[in-house]
């Protein structure tokens, strides 16, 4: 149990709302998708793979194509697939029209990728971002009179310590990560004392890839977590 215990939340006169917005995988990611997974279950059947060591990078690699992209052996070298998660994450955002929105994602070639389609109204909040930029994007952020409405950012490095509460009520999982704790952590930067509407968050899901079972990891610790308190 322990390592999925957390700590009980305050009271809140609020709700977290939770809800999923699903998408095709383009033609190009789904061949590349099919068969690595095709391979992998071979291997597994095989007996070339039996323990989870062996499954996480492959499991890793297919997360990446799900995102569009996939690393290839060239130092900095990497194979698209397509735009079709970013088209999704971005319509719904046009869709929903929440004001400021975070948008949480896993890879920082998702960073770049939503950054340079959303242009001046956005910034990135990552491992890279250096601690005097990270309090001008959070400061700005926070501001309601300023532009800079979509704060793109890593569970890792804007999941823990942020007080967002106010500034924006809709979070977006672009990606997600194997984390739990980190993704629990990075929900209650915007669910705090102090919110005054109910706040919600949006799991982008590629159909018949990896992201259902991080997703369906995340609920069964959830509810182990939630037991256990």
């Amino acid at each position: 149990m322990a390592p999925y215990v957390h700590v009980a939340a305050p009271t809140i006169d609020a709700e977290q709302v939770f809800e999923q917005s699903r998408f095709d995988l383009g033609p190009a990611a789904r061949a590349a998708y099919n068969s690595m997974r095709d391979e992998l279950l071979v291997m597994i059947d095989t007996g070339q793979i039996v323990t989870a060591q062996g499954v996480l990078p492959r499991l890793t690699r297919l997360s990446q194509i799900a995102c569009g992209f996939l690393p290839t052996d060239d130092e900095g070298g990497v194979q698209e697939f397509g735009t079709e998660r970013v088209d999704h994450t971005l319509g719904l955002l046009d869709r929903k029209d929440p004001g400021k929105a975070i948008i949480w994602a896993r890879w920082q070639r998702d960073h770049a990728a939503l950054e340079a389609r959303l242009g001046g109204r956005s910034a990135v909040y990552n491992g890279l971002t250096p601690p005097a930029e990270r309090r001008e994007i959070i400061s700005r952020f926070l501001d309601p009179k300023d532009d800079l409405d979509r704060l793109i950012a890593s569970t890792a490095a804007a999941g823990t310590g942020l007080n967002l509460q106010g500034s924006s009520w809709f979070n977006v999982y672009h990606s997600n990560s194997d984390n739990a704790g980190q993704r629990w952590q990075s929900e209650r930067r915007t669910y705090r004392r102090g919110v005054d509407r109910d706040v919600q968050y949006w799991d982008i899901i590629a159909r018949g890839t990896v992201d259902n079972g991080i997703l369906r990891r995340y609920l069964r610790k959830r509810d182990i977590s939630d037991m256990s308190i």
